[in-house]
């Protein structure tokens, strides 16, 4: 067994051990049901791996625990009444009722709490408060306060790198409402920063009737746009080299000013991974890298397995990596694709395949999934990343020029207009899958996708 095969054991070790510790119920069956019979079925002439897979389950267990542990075992948290000083550090999200960031307490408190609050909020303010701090409902949920008496004392105490950041990503959505129409504008904002702060509430409603709320979440479309449209401006004026690790720098910058949420964190890490295989001369294994970078996630929060940003991430990209081509085998008669570019079957393939692989999540999370979604993602995602590219180049045009480029701006529009019209047509059609879901139900569930992929696999073998 070569090293990479028992490093790749112990990692699915390592995160079964993280999931099976903060799992409750048959959840934790679950995980055996689908995992071992599966590397089993790849392991099959040896009982080594069990063992590689047991210590990483002991390991992933135990750092579960002790993380968690050790954090509440820092919490210092003020008693009911007392008035005390924290500051904002991450950048508040808000709506027409309030706004919601993370704080961290000044001493002689420590720790840090979620906070809900109608006081205008900014990255980095000092605050004084006044009311009561709640304990965690459970190991991995925050402190929280709701609504307590709110006073700024001062402005920017955080990260002055960050405050930058979240000052630059401002003046970009400025520059998209400046020359836009609103929900365009905030749609904009959306794909390519993340912003949804902004979003009207029928907006949101007729996303979310649609099927496509995920459009305004952020994931590796991002990273692949940005890599590409500045590797090409890099590769003109440094050399190769030095164009990666600039490039690098400033996928993390992005990262940390979107939000760092966990799509757009997966996305980073892969694209960074494959910069620096490339600079270095070493081979790029996909598989590998979907590990690595998952267990490295889970190694900075090991409690991020259970969010259904992460699970929504991980399941759409391991289906769009290994189910589509399963799918395009089926249909096209094992055809292989001759070109990069994708095509509308293309495009509809990965769609199925990643609606397929969060089907279950979606159910057990919502307890229904829309099946409009399907057509408007088809129509909508060719035209994402033309519009992504030039949202980038229009903000950065608009920085420099006050209301940007008028071209620019009315084919910006006219994208914008039509993704729009795609998302209100399908909100007057709301049509969705309801079912009553159970863990068992995603353990058959993922089973049978597995042996679609594996027959598609032993097919090819043969």
């Amino acid at each position: 067994m070569a090293k990479a095969e028992k490093a790749a054991l112990l990692i699915l070790g390592f995160l079964s051990g993280a999931i099976i510790a903060g799992a409750h119920g048959p959840f934790k069956w679950a995980v055996f049901v689908t995992l071992l019979p599966a590397l089993f079925g790849i392991y099959r002439r040896t009982y080594f791996w069990l063992g590689l897979v047991a210590i990483g389950i002991c390991c992933g267990g135990w750092y579960y625990h002790a993380f968690f542990g050790l954090k509440a075992a820092e919490m210092i948290l003020p008693e009911r009444g007392l008035a005390f000083e924290a500051t904002v550090t991450s950048e508040p999200s808000a709506d027409d009722r309030m706004m919601r960031a993370f704080i961290r307490l000044e001493k002689p408190y420590h720790g840090e709490a979620l906070l809900l609050t109608s006081h205008p909020l900014r990255y980095g303010d000092l605050l004084r408060l006044e009311g009561a701090v709640h304990p965690p409902s459970g190991e991995r949920e925050p402190p929280s306060m709701y609504f307590p008496a709110v006073q700024t004392i001062e402005a920017n105490r955080a990260s002055r790198a960050k405050y930058r950041l979240l000052d630059f990503k401002a003046r970009l959505l400025r520059s998209f409402t400046t020359a836009l129409p609103a929900d365009e504008a905030a749609f904009l904002g959306g794909i390519t920063l993340g912003a949804k702060g902004a979003l009207s509430d029928g907006l949101r409603k007729a996303m979310r009737l649609s099927g496509t709320t995920h459009l305004t979440a952020l994931s590796g479309y991002n990273i692949q746009i940005l890599v590409w449209a500045l590797f090409g401006l890099l590769l003109r004026v440094v050399p190769r080299q030095v164009a990666a690790v600039f490039l690098v720098v400033i996928i993390a910058l992005f990262t940390i000013m979107t939000g760092a949420e966990h799509s757009i964190v997966r996305a980073a890490i892969m694209g960074s991974m494959v910069l620096c295989a490339k600079q270095v001369g070493r081979s790029y294994s996909f598989d590998f890298a979907i590990l690595w970078t998952a267990l490295a996630m889970v190694l900075w929060d090991p409690g991020a397995p259970f969010e259904l940003g992460f699970q929504l991430s991980f399941a759409s990209l391991l289906g769009i990596t290994y189910l589509a081509p399963a799918l395009r085998h089926r249909l096209r008669r094992g055809a292989d694709r001759t070109s990069d570019t994708l095509d509308l079957g293309d495009i509809a393939i990965q769609t199925v395949s990643a609606q397929c692989a969060v089907l279950p999540i979606l159910l057990q999370a919502f307890g229904a999934v829309s099946l409009a979604g399907l057509i408007a993602n088809m129509l909508i995602l060719p035209v994402v990343p033309v519009t992504m590219l030039l949202g980038f180049v229009f903000a950065g045009y608009g920085l420099l020029i006050q209301g940007g480029d008028m071209i620019m701006g009315t084919l910006l529009n006219l994208l914008l207009a039509y993704q729009l019209g795609v998302i209100r047509f399908f909100a007057r059609f709301p049509v969705s899958l309801a079912l009553s879901w159970s863990w068992w139900a995603s353990a058959a569930y993922y089973a049978s996708v597995a042996a679609l992929i594996a027959g598609k696999d032993n097919h090819g073998r043969a």
